[in-house]
Order: C-alpha cells, then structure tokens, then sequence
C-alpha cells in the first residue's frame, strides 16, 4: 500500500511542475508579446 501511496505522490508532483512549466512558458511568451506590441505602437 505504501508504495502505492507514494507513486500517487510522484504522479501529483511531476503532474504539477509540468503544468507549472506549461503556465511560465505561456506567461513568459504573453509578456514577450506584450513588450513587442508597446514597442511597435
């Protein structure tokens, strides 16, 4: 049982920080865009 428990624990924390990375690279490329956009208007 306890492995089981902490493979669910692997599974939540790489889940985690794979979403964390997906939503620092749209923020990063949003903001990129931004400084883009201000600098051409």
């Amino acid at each position: 049982m306890r492995i089981i428990i902490l493979l669910l624990d692997l599974y939540v924390l790489f889940c985690t920080i794979y979403v964390s990375i997906l939503i620092a690279k749209y923020s990063i490329s949003g903001l990129c865009e931004l400084l883009k956009n201000r600098l051409h208007s």
